[in-house]
């Protein structure tokens, strides 16, 4: 169901991710009517200057920010209920303004990799980031957690180009 309504949004101009996550929702909770159907989703949109998180019951997006000595740890907490336990949606987005020139690392993981959900601190982050730059998502194999193991590692440099004159 997810992915069919996923794939209705391939042709649009525009992607809303509220419209979206909220049509998922009542999906899931009318396929529910006899045994629950359920999801976590989180959704991150990238824009030139700006990055911003929609979560529906989803970890945080886990952003590393700058380079070298100068890296900053940031969690962006879009907040929002678990999909298809009922009809309604509380969503709150939560986005951050990026200045041109800027790195950025983007991780965004479920559970089964980031064991300690929002209390996952800067080191462990940058340990994983790491572990997947040397071995690939290989790493993945070493976590033993019985539970999905699904991770997002985006590498960005927000920088302006200009065009030669």
């Amino acid at each position: 169901a997810i992915q069919s309504l996923w794939a209705t949004t391939l042709d649009s101009e525009e992607f809303d991710p509220k419209d979206w996550l909220e049509r998922v929702n009542l999906a899931l909770f009318r396929l529910g009517e006899k045994q629950t159907h359920s999801a976590t989703i989180g959704i991150a949109v990238l824009s030139k200057n700006r990055i911003t998180y929609w979560s529906a019951g989803h970890l945080p997006l886990f952003l590393l920010l700058g380079a070298g000595n100068d890296v900053v740890f940031k969690s962006l907490n879009g907040r929002g209920n678990v999909l298809g336990l009922g009809t309604t949606l509380n969503l709150t987005q939560q986005h951050i303004d990026l200045a041109p020139n800027f790195p950025v690392r983007i991780v965004m993981a479920s559970d089964g990799v980031l064991e300690r959900g929002t209390m996952t601190q800067q080191r462990e982050l940058e340990s994983l980031y790491h572990r997947v730059k040397a071995e690939g998502m290989t790493c993945l194999n070493t976590i033993d957690v019985n539970d999905d193991k699904t991770l997002i590692v985006i590498e960005k440099n927000y920088s302006v180009r200009r065009a030669a004159s």
